[in-house]
This record gives structure tokens, sequence and C-alpha cells, in this order.
């Protein structure tokens, strides 16, 4: 059963324990299980991906010595880049505490379930269906990706044996390949299945926090437009400020912490566009390189389109201030509205590192070079 105060973040944090990025609260103290998650579970897998990471550098070198085929070379430097950059970003996320922001999202999911404000509650319901949406349409497109990836190198191992040699991840094995097939097979499925949960529950991570940021920009548009009237105006601008200022300070927090991960995931995106182009020249198998490539492109447009909504709904502050009754309130709150108006012209934005806001036109500029 979900928690009143988890409906927004239920899938995300499904695929964060999955990986040991969610960090449970140990309530029970007897409850050794739980202990050894959060202390050992998540250190063990940012171990198991720098051995991942090892074994295909090894694998690399040995492939360059060797004068292996330029195709496999390009394979092999493919996923080593693909498993630095998670290493990277996970070391991004327990540098900056990323998991704690979620610690805000439920305290302000209660408010919002308490407000007693059908309004906002249906509002944030839809947002809920909304993130909900986007987290599955994440996850169930990797998990399609991953899907062929696993087919397509089963049906090579069936018409070739020796295919065993570069079986799905081109990695090093201190063994004899063709002697330990099973061993190379399962070594494999583990890495394919831990690769299909952990390369989305970044984009999750990301994506939920975009949402839960904008849903409260526009929870505070509500506010704006439908203020009491017998409220005292001083009172509703103090209290609308201290949530606005909330609001700013956590997605700039949020860009600080995340903006270097938003570049890689727009560097990486480039790399995975190359990468689909010298499979498609080499390879008479199209089905992953194409189911890949839409996989980028999701991806790519559900981080944009979430980031773009927050600059959209910041500035949209304002003009709900605009399109209240304010010449009919006395001159020093005019004054404030005015101070108001004039902070929201300044949107808050998510970056891409220090190259500029992530925005749906920055996604489309991309995109077409």
């Amino acid at each position: 059963m979900i928690r009143d105060d988890e409906k927004l973040i239920s899938v995300t944090k499904l695929y964060m324990a999955m990986v040991g990025m969610w960090k449970f609260e140990e309530t029970n103290s007897r409850n050794v299980l739980l202990k050894i998650y959060n202390k050992y579970y998540s250190r063990g897998i940012f171990l198991g991906y720098i051995l991942f990471m090892i074994s295909l550098t090894i694998n690399l070198i040995l492939l360059m010595e060797n004068g292996d085929p330029w195709n496999q070379k390009a394979g092999n430097m493919g996923i080593l880049v693909a498993v630095i950059d998670i290493v990277v970003k996970i070391s991004i996320f327990n540098k900056y505490d990323v998991p704690h922001f979620f610690r805000y999202v439920k305290t302000m999911e209660r408010d919002v379930w308490n407000s007693g404000k059908d309004d906002v509650i249906s509002l944030y319901k839809k947002q809920v269906t909304y993130c909900r949406t986007n987290c599955l349409l994440l996850g169930g497109i990797t998990l399609l990706a991953s899907s062929t990836f696993v087919i397509t190198n089963f049906i090579k191992l069936s018409e070739n044996k020796d295919a065993i040699e570069d079986f799905m991840y081109h990695i090093w094995l201190p063994v004899d390949k063709k002697q330990h097939r099973i061993l190379v097979v399962t070594i494999n499925m583990c890495l394919i299945s831990y690769s299909c949960v952990m390369q989305p529950t970044i984009k999750l991570v990301l994506c939920t926090l975009m949402v839960f940021s904008s849903t409260h920009l526009q929870i505070l548009q509500y506010k704006v437009k439908n203020r009491d009237i017998n409220e005292d105006p001083h009172i509703f601008i103090k209290r609308f400020l201290d949530e606005h200022l909330f609001l700013i300070r956590f997605i700039e927090r949020f860009d600080r912490a995340t903006s270097l991960v938003m570049l890689l995931e727009f560097l990486l995106n480039a790399v995975n566009v190359a990468a689909i182009i010298v499979d498609l020249l080499t390879t008479d198998a199209i089905m992953f390189p194409v189911i890949y490539g839409i996989m980028a492109t999701v991806q790519l447009f559900t981080l944009t389109w979430n980031a773009n909504e927050i600059k959209e709904q910041s500035v949209a502050l304002g003009d709900a201030f605009y399109e209240t009754d304010w010449y009919q309130m006395d001159i020093n709150t005019q004054k404030s509205m005015i101070l108001i108006i004039l902070r929201t012209q300044k949107p808050l934005m998510l970056h891409l590192g220090p190259f500029g806001a992530m925005t749906a036109e920055t996604a489309v500029k991309v995109s077409i070079q």
C-alpha cells in the first residue's frame, strides 16, 4: 500500500530501493536487514559498477593490443562510457545527498492532503498521475531496449558458439569464456538486470523532482488566483513569500546538485547517437539500435520537457498576481505585488553545467545538430 506522503514518488522510490539509493528510516532498531540495506547494499552496488568498469577497461586494452576489428572496440568503448556515466552520476548524487530531497517532497505532499482544499488536491492528483506515467514510460522503454539487447545477443550466440567471447557486455574475465559459458551468461544477465534498473533510476529521480517543483509552483498560482478576499492581504503576501522563497531555494539547490548530471545526459545522448549510427552501418541486426535510439530520444525529451515546465510555471506566477484585484488594495500591498511580479520575470531554471539553461528549445537544437 502506498503511503499518503509518497504517492508522487511511489514508482521512483521502488526503483531507488532496488539500486540502494533510498534511505529507509530505521524506526525499529532490531530490524537488522534494514540496517544492512542502508549501510552495505548501496556500497555493494557501487563497488560492483566499479569492478564492471575495470573489467571493460581491461577488455578494451586487450582488444587494442590484439588488433581486433574496430567495431568491437567501438562497442566496448560505448558500454564503458555508459558505465562511467552511471558511476559519475551516482557519485554526484551521493556528494550532494540528492535522495535527501525526497524528504521535502514527502513533507509537502502531506500538507497538500491535509489542506482540505479540493481543487488543490485535484490538481495534485493529476500531477501524481502525470509523474507516474512519466516514470513508467522511462522504465518501460528501458526494459524494452534491454530485452531487445538480450534477445539479439542470444540469437547471435545460437548462430555462432564463438560469439560467447563478446556476448552482451564486452567484459574481461579471468577464465576461458568458451570453457565457462554458463558463468559468462550468468554474469552478463546479472549485469543487464541491474543496468535495466539503474539506468532509468537516475532519470526517474530527476524527473520526479522536476514534476514536484513545477507542481508546487502551480499550486502557488492557484492560491494567488483564489485568495480569500476576507484575508488580510499583508498576511497572505507574507505566507506567499515564505512558500515562494522555499521553492526558489529548493530549485536552486536542486540545480546546483544536478547541473553536471544534466550536462552528462546531453553529452551521452550525442555519444549514443554516434554509437547507433555505427551499429546501423556495421550490423544486420537493426532492431536494437533503433529501439535504443528511441529510448534515448524519449528520455532526453521527457527530462527537457519537465525542466522547461519549471521555467514556465515560475514565470506564470507573475501573471497570476497580475490577474488579481490588486488595483483595489492599498498602496503598500500594490508595491509588494509589483516587487513579486518583477521577481517572477527572472525564471527559475535548471542548467546544463556552465552551458546554459535546460529548456525545450535546447533539446530541439541538440536533436537537430
